[in-house]
């Protein structure tokens, strides 16, 4: 953000010119909120005396008729968000002659004060520079002038294209707010940003050696297993055909059972002599007890009975036999296996499956280790590249220090001086006898003061303050009152009176008068009054409300009611300024929160 050159040394208690009653403030002064003699050079201060010539008729009015609009002093509040892209607004007017779009989003402030609150009160153009007037309100009478170039702000991606950038200004200052925790801590991180990004790299160097050496002991240990895979395939091979062989000497002795399994291999061996085993004894178990009651019933036979028990108790005591051999011969076969090739196959095996529970515990670690690697690296780069890109958009505005800017409603430019010229008006209501209206006459490229104008503005007994100033192209200076009706005991602002006149620049005396007619206006608040040098017609601004006239009818008194335009709104957006480009687009200054909307054609 471009600071002035000569405003070195802020001091740290606010000097409002205001305040100084023992001597008469300078116009340095009544300008600066933080005044430094020495270092700030003091503009002239032009006094004059009344710059208000009283008309010997009264205005007559136009007989437009204004489209009713609503005011109730509320307005709605727009809330916008870091992390997403904020919407773009489009508002037609009610006669459906124009739109408004939003351009930008202005910020909560451009970081003069702590009390910003994105409170702007003018504006105005230059060509391809745009000026705004910030306000920490009517209380503080304080502010700031802040000035952007439309060329700066197309190549810093604000501008042009689908309209992305439009809230990359206020995304710019809330995240480098030196007023808030949130832009705190960024400055602070961007500050800290090479300590902390090699902090990041070492940590994340570690993580990333932790994922080296995990990775490299999984292949290690999944080697190891294809070792051991492979043995114990060669293992099971050979045990596959130990147990073909059992199996083949079982069958010839009537001694395997093919309801177990049709065919013995390493895999089923144990399962199977040991099924084998067990379904036998309880087999023999259930002989043994069946042979007793047939033993017992033959003792008390008669002999008819005797021979048919005789054949059963054979029977049972030949399946006896048999079923003692099976088991035998299982636990024969058991034994020998469990001895011999059994015992390799079953280490090989466990051998196996604990190289894959190794290598599963393997791939767990290399998960973990990189879960640990957290590419802060990668986000502490993008958040810095993020940071770069708001500071770069934040330099790119030139803004002043903190100003005596009184309500700072008006900021206008004078295209026969090329100068800016604010109005520093501390009541919005009439001067109190005689006080003075204050315009500084400011250099749009320093921001600086040129001079100071000091004017009553007389008309009877009422000292009129100016909240309202523009040129035309030939220089001459206007500005607008809201005039007072009394209808029915209820004060209402029904019509508008623009005053013409000229600001000398060597002597600085005013000369102003009213234009021959006033305008049925429709609107409540003086925001501002705008003049379009591409179709020569003067806006007057109020909250959803936009007036204009032919300049030339305006000054002539020759003003029609078809001549008056209006284009009212519905939207409960506070309209604060208008201005202009070179092909007649309007930009219209609004609150809350404070954004920039173009119209989509030139207004007429």
């Amino acid at each position: 953000m471009k600071r002035w050159g000569l405003i070195t040394t802020l001091m740290a208690a606010t000097v409002c010119w205001c305040g100084l009653t023992h001597q008469h403030a300078s116009a340095a002064q009544q300008y600066y909120a933080n005044f430094n003699q020495n270092s700030v050079a003091n503009p002239p201060e032009l006094q004059s005396g009344n710059g208000l010539t009283p008309t010997n008729q009264p205005a007559t009015t136009v007989g437009s008729i204004p489209p009713t609009v609503v005011y109730n002093g509320k307005f709605n509040q727009t809330q916008y968000q870091m992390d997403q892209q904020n919407p773009s607004h489009s508002y037609t007017d009610q006669q459906g002659t124009t739109t408004f779009n939003t351009d930008y989003y202005l910020p909560n402030g451009f970081h003069v004060d702590s009390r910003e609150y994105g409170n702007y009160q003018s504006s105005a153009q230059i060509g391809d520079n745009m000026y705004f007037v910030e306000s920490l309100g009517d209380k503080v009478k304080q502010g700031a002038i802040a000035k952007y170039n439309t060329t700066d702000l197309t190549n810093l991606g604000v501008l042009g294209g689908n309209g992305d950038g439009r809230d990359l200004i206020w995304k710019a200052y809330t995240y480098t707010s030196p007023y808030t925790a949130y832009g705190q801590a960024n400055l602070k991180l961007a500050a800290n940003y090479q300590s902390v990004l090699n902090d990041a790299q070492n940590s994340d160097n570690d993580s990333q050696n932790a994922v080296q050496n995990a990775s490299a002991q999984v292949a290690s240990d999944q080697q190891d297993n294809q070792a051991y895979q492979a043995a114990l395939q060669k293992i099971t091979n050979a045990a596959d055909q130990y147990a073909a062989k059992v199996q083949s000497a079982l069958v010839k002795q009537r001694l395997f059972n093919a309801k177990i399994t049709k065919r013995l291999a390493a895999s089923n061996y144990v399962a199977y002599f040991n099924q084998v085993t067990a379904t036998s004894l309880k087999t023999a178990n259930q002989v043994t007890t069946k042979r007793k009651q047939v033993v017992k019933r033959l003792r008390k036979a008669k002999p008819a009975q005797r021979k048919a028990l005789m054949k059963q108790l054979k029977q049972l005591t030949g399946r006896q036999t048999q079923l003692r051999a099976t088991v035998k011969a299982a636990k024969v076969a058991l034994k020998q296996f469990n001895q011999g090739i059994g015992k390799r196959y079953l280490t090989a095996t466990q051998n196996v499956n604990d190289s894959n529970q190794l290598v599963n515990q393997d791939q767990l670690d290399v998960q973990t280790a990189e879960q640990n690697v957290t590419h802060n690296v990668q986000s502490l780069e993008a958040e810095h590249a993020q940071y770069l890109k708001y500071m770069a958009i934040v330099d790119a505005a030139q803004v002043s220090p903190l100003l005596n800017i009184g309500h700072g409603q008006t900021l206008s430019y004078n295209p026969v001086t090329q100068n800016l010229y604010l109005v520093q008006d501390d009541t919005l209501a009439n001067l109190p006898a005689g006080g003075t209206n204050t315009i500084t006459e400011i250099n749009p490229t320093t921001l600086q003061p040129i001079k100071q104008f000091n004017f009553p503005l007389i008309n009877g007994n009422a000292n009129y303050s100016i909240n309202t100033l523009t040129f035309d192209t030939a220089g001459n200076a206007y500005f607008g009152r809201k005039e007072s009706v009394v209808e029915a005991g209820q004060k209402s602002f029904s019509t508008y009176q623009i005053y013409k006149g000229t600001l000398n620049e060597t002597t600085g005396a005013a000369n102003f008068s009213a234009v021959p007619q006033n305008i049925n206006w429709g609107g409540y608040s003086n925001q501002n009054l705008d003049y379009d040098a591409y179709n020569n017609r003067m806006y007057i601004v109020s909250d959803n409300i936009i007036t204009s006239v032919p300049l030339d009818k305006l000054v002539a008194g020759t003003l029609q009611p078809s001549d008056v335009h209006y284009m009212s709104f519905g939207i409960n957006r506070e309209f604060e300024d208008l201005s202009f480009d070179a092909q007649g687009y309007g930009y219209l200054l609004t609150l809350w929160s404070p954004e920039v909307m173009k119209s989509q054609a030139p207004l007429d």
